[in-house]
């Protein structure tokens, strides 16, 4: 799409040529998210390539003004070169050099004006390239990629037709983390993350109209963001899915902490050498547990992400 710049490119050929290509191999949501990056990569080589061309073009032109000085004498170039060599011995009225590159072109099996004709094709193709390349540069710079991801991503329309709603309600970090853990769910199954999706939607209408709208199995977040959920997901799909999170109620946090009070509570009695009011150093001991715990206990057991959805006004009170 970007590499050669020979054909120039607007927005609309462009999100179809994407769409194409998730057309023919699924595009997963991510590699949809890093498009914009790839494409500038490619536009990148693109325009590396075309300034090669074209400093090609004026080396060769270079190189004729310096073999016109030297009466001819060294080495030739292409049909740039001739070009500039023809130019520059017409107007220096040089019949010699005139003579010495018409037979140099009759060799090569051509005509001068075809040699001409070629050099202007070669530099016209050099500029043009360029010019769509910088074009290009200018599109993909304006061009809003959330919402092209929005409507070329079937996944995440999927997710949007939520039967409660809550997906597309969200804020960006959320749908985020909900879109990693459909792409972690999709490599575990082994399937499409679309038709994931699709699994889930059809566990939350399922649920929807079993227990109406209000259970929080009517939504196919639900399947993503728990635990429980991604089990229910798992199973349809005769494989076992990881974890959303190892602590997802908070219970285990609470009991290393206990675990580490009463630690530092006993280490306390011991430094103390007599016993003290039990109470009083279990809340003595709880403050330095936590704050151990809140600094090392996140690198062993990674917190959950907290779904969040948008604040669309500020009720008034």
């Amino acid at each position: 799409m970007t590499s050669n710049g020979e054909a120039a490119l607007t927005k609309e050929r462009l999100l179809k040529e994407i769409s194409d290509i998730d057309a023919v191999q699924p595009l997963t949501m991510l590699e949809l998210q890093r498009m914009p990056g790839a494409l500038h990569i490619a536009l990148c080589e693109g325009l590396e390539r075309a300034a090669r061309d074209v400093l090609g073009c004026a080396d060769e032109r270079a190189h004729a003004q310096s073999w016109v000085r030297r009466g001819g004498r060294g080495a030739t170039g292409g049909a740039v070169f001739l070009e500039q060599a023809l130019r520059l011995a017409d107007e220096q009225e040089q019949p010699e050099l005139q003579r010495k590159l018409g037979k140099l072109i009759a060799e090569r099996g051509e005509r001068a004006d075809w040699a001409v004709e070629r050099a202007h094709r070669i530099v016209a193709d050099c500029c043009m390239r360029l010019e769509n390349l910088m074009q290009l540069k200018h599109l993909l710079d304006a061009i809003d990629w959330r919402r092209c991801f929005e409507a070329l991503s079937v996944a995440d329309m999927e997710l949007r037709d939520d039967p409660a709603n809550f997906y597309a309600n969200m804020d960006g970090a959320s749908r985020a983390c909900v879109r990693a853990r459909v792409a972690k769910i999709a490599r575990q199954l082994g399937m499409e993350e679309r038709t994931l999706v699709r699994c889930a939607l059809q566990l939350a209408r399922e649920a929807k109209r079993a227990q109406g709208r209000d259970d929080p199995r009517a939504s196919v977040v639900y399947y993503f963001a728990t635990n429980a959920g991604a089990r229910t997901l798992g199973e349809k799909n005769g494989a076992r899915v990881s974890r959303w999170t190892m602590d997802e109620s908070g219970l285990l946090s609470v009991a290393v902490v206990a675990g580490c009070a009463i630690l530092v509570m006993a280490l306390c009695m011991l430094a103390i050498g007599r016993r003290i009011l039990l109470p009083y150093a279990l809340l003595l001991a709880w403050v330095p547990a936590t704050h151990l715990i809140s600094r090392f206990y996140p690198h062993f057991v990674r917190p959950g992400h907290i779904l969040k959805l948008k604040l669309r006004h500020v009720p008034d009170f």
